[in-house]
């Protein structure tokens, strides 16, 4: 290393020597990450499913995947998670008022020590008994909605 590339890294105190580092070539640009197109189509399913409780653009949605450390598993997961609430929705015609708290219930329900959070989870529109349905239903089917 040159005393002109040490002097970039203890500028920024981050230890990288500019733009790229760790990606190749010192210097060389590398291409940002895709998504096939099959995973943009399952990506956009479920963004279309969940607009009106999980509302973010499609380009938002895309982003958080290409994040992902195991995109599939991660995809998979939202698309049982989606499948659950629509089942739930259009199963027990749950009005839209109740739609964020159903969500919101479910996605606790998805999380590791979501207990704790679904049992101080402050009910405003749906009943406890609502609530245990929305969790029994994802609980006995494991987030795989039966169609």
């Amino acid at each position: 290393m040159n005393g002109r590339e040490h002097d970039e890294r203890d500028a920024r105190g981050d230890g990288s020597a500019g733009a790229g580092a760790g990606d190749g070539e010192p210097g060389e640009l590398v291409a940002p990450p895709t998504l096939d197109t099959d995973t943009v189509d399952r990506i956009r399913c479920v963004a279309q499913q969940l607009q009106e409780v999980h509302p973010a653009a499609q380009e938002e949605w895309e982003v958080g995947f290409l994040r992902s450390r195991d995109l599939e598993r991660d995809l998979a997961s939202w698309e049982r998670l989606t499948d659950t609430y629509v089942w739930i929705v259009e199963t027990f015609h749950v009005p839209r008022r109740k739609r964020q708290e159903v969500w919101s219930i479910l996605l606790l329900a998805s999380m590791e020590g979501g207990e704790l959070a679904l049992a101080e989870f402050p009910l405003v529109l749906l009943t406890e008994e609502e609530r245990d349905a929305v969790v029994h239903h994802f609980r006995r089917y494991g987030g795989r909605a039966r169609r």
